[in-house]
């Protein structure tokens, strides 16, 4: 089940947590700036392969994904 959402989730649904990360798809330079967003859980590392319809934020304490709703009028192609 794809849970979509138009901005990051402030709780996760499944398990409560607070902690929702966003996810950084493709390969990322590793940076000093970045392994402190790592580490501080506010980012983490999605799916290497890029694609159109890729989760945008995960909860880490249960690794429940939530996927970029389109906007009103939009369409998700």
């Amino acid at each position: 089940m794809k849970i979509r959402t138009t901005e990051k989730p402030l709780n996760c649904p499944w398990c409560g947590s607070g902690k929702i990360a966003m996810l950084l798809n493709g390969m990322p330079v590793f940076l000093p700036e970045l392994e402190n967003a790592l580490d501080d859980g506010g980012i983490a590392i999605g799916s290497l392969k890029e694609g159109h319809d890729q989760a945008a934020w995960q909860c880490t304490e249960c690794g429940a994904q939530f996927f970029r709703a389109s906007e009103k009028g939009r369409s998700e192609a």
